[in-house]
This record gives C-alpha cells, sequence and structure tokens, in this order.
C-alpha cells in the first residue's frame, strides 16, 4: 500500500503577495492508488474512474490540495464535484481553481465574501521547438515586442503570457461560459520587479465582459515552471 507522503514528495512554496491560499506539489505516478479516493474521501466521479491511471493520479492530486486547503480555512471536509465542462465546482462561500500537468498540481481558493474571481494556471517553460510551432497563437505582433521588458527568454516569456491568459479564462469561466481564443486578451504591460503581468480586454466575451478593461495577473517562477494567478476583489 502505497502512502499519500510518496505520492505527494515535495510542496512548492508559493508567495505571490495575494491574499489567496495557494498549496502547489509535485506528485509521483508511480506511487498513486487508487484507494486514496476512498481513504480520503476524495469525490471520484464516474467519468474519471472510467480514465486512465495517469489521469486518475491528476485528477487525485488537485483535489487532495483542495481539500487540505479547505480543511486549512476552517471549512472541513467538504466534496468539490466536477461540471459539466470539467471545472470544479466549489462548495458555498468558496471560490477557487485547480491546475495541473505532468507531475505537477496546484490550487487556490479564497472566500467568495471578499473575491469574486480566482484563476490559477501551473505551466512547465515551452522548448523551442514548441515555441516555433504556438508562439503566433499566443504571442501578437505588439506582445512580442514587450518580451524584451521581461528579463526572459522567448521562451519563458511565451510560456508566462499563455499561463497569465490561462487563469483569467479559468477564473471567468462560469461567467464566459465558452473556451476563448488567446488573441481576446493581450498583454499591455509587464512589470517584472512585481511579478505581475497585465491583460487588457480585447473585445466582448460576456454581458459581464463587455468593455475594454485590464486584469492584473500575478506571477512566480519556480526553476523551469511558471505559476500565475488572477484573483479579483469585488
Amino acid at each position: 500500500m502505497n502512502s499519500i507522503d510518496e505520492y505527494i514528495n515535495l510542496y512548492i512554496d508559493i508567495n505571490l503577495g495575494i491574499d489567496v491560499e495557494i498549496s502547489c506539489c509535485h506528485f509521483s505516478y508511480a506511487n498513486f492508488d487508487v484507494d486514496f479516493f476512498s481513504r480520503y474521501k476524495i469525490d471520484f466521479p464516474v467519468e474519471v474512474n472510467r480514465s486512465t491511471k495517469s489521469r486518475q493520479s491528476e485528477f487525485f492530486a488537485g483535489r487532495y490540495l483542495a481539500s487540505t486547503l479547505l480543511g486549512r480555512s476552517g471549512e472541513g471536509h467538504r466534496p468539490v464535484a466536477i461540471g459539466s465542462e470539467g471545472e470544479p465546482c466549489w462548495p458555498c462561500g468558496i471560490v477557487g481553481s485547480i491546475s495541473h500537468i505532468p507531475g505537477y498540481a496546484i490550487c487556490a481558493l479564497a472566500s467568495s465574501e471578499y473575491y469574486r474571481y480566482v484563476g490559477v494556471d501551473i505551466e512547465k517553460t515551452i522548448s523551442t521547438l514548441v515555441l516555433n510551432d504556438i508562439k503566433s497563437i499566443i504571442l501578437s505582433d505588439e506582445e512580442f515586442l514587450l518580451q524584451s521588458e521581461s528579463n526572459m527568454s522567448m521562451e519563458e516569456f511565451c510560456t508566462l503570457v499563455f499561463s497569465a491568459k490561462e487563469s483569467l479564462f479559468k477564473a471567468t469561466f462560469l461567467d464566459v461560459r465558452e473556451k476563448n481564443d488567446f488573441d481576446c486578451v493581450k498583454v499591455s504591460r509587464i512589470i517584472p520587479h512585481e511579478r505581475k503581468i497585465v491583460l487588457s480586454l480585447e473585445y466582448r466575451l460576456s454581458s459581464i465582459f463587455n468593455r475594454k478593461r485590464e486584469f492584473i495577473v500575478y506571477y512566480q517562477r519556480v526553476n523551469d515552471l511558471f505559476v500565475t494567478c488572477f484573483a479579483e476583489e469585488y
């Protein structure tokens, strides 16, 4: 029987300077045990049960972090269901977000009394080969010019922009209710010493986001990883 400490073998310190609870970890596919779901009282949806073991491992890691953060916030054990589009459905009074990539998971949450939106994303820095394939999808010509202000390589900058937009899309999904192209928002400026990237809305997303406005996304680099979070208070 594998232990949770063998599976989640490293917690990563994330400090974005915002009043949002964040937990990030590295997990081992090899040490995942499907019994973890029942052992730690994590909901095991039918669609996840029918999926691959790697998908089950990724899903569990994110939900385990969510359960841990909910416990720390005094919420006790409260299930985080899965929505029709795969999005987490948070308990009443909580707004949050989960993200994972191979071997890593992250969860961010806050009280919905104070925060309207919380979105988090984690990405591994893309390779030069991947950059050449996706840069024209992720970055506009104007955004390319901001790379020189970022103190990052183009691979790092493109990863950050991709992650920042993903954080925003995740945070606002319940109001927008559709997948958006990356050109619906663009980077208007980057503030490296404050670890902030500012996105501006280019066109109407919904009745709520129907005018040009800006969104501040916070970021942190951990070795070859980027963590981004968009959190908007009322």
